[in-house]
């Protein structure tokens, strides 16, 4: 939230309807939103998704043999 965009509660169309309003009233801020966005995007390729999944695997069975042991 405030980085990349504007998160709302689900199911609430009035804090969207807010949100929306309050991009389009700011547009440095909307466009500010989208370089953010972008930028996080480019830098995900397949690979460095998959290296992250796997440290999250490691890390799992990591904590699982330290509490087995």
């Amino acid at each position: 939230h405030g980085r990349t965009g504007l998160l709302v509660p689900p199911h609430d169309a009035g804090a969207v309807a807010t949100a929306v309003r309050s991009l389009l009233a700011d547009p440095v801020r909307a466009a500010a939103f989208g370089r953010a966005a972008r930028a996080t995007v480019e830098g995900r390729t397949w690979e460095a998704v998959g290296d992250r999944l796997l440290g999250h695997y490691d890390e799992v069975l990591r904590e699982r043999t330290a509490v087995a042991a």
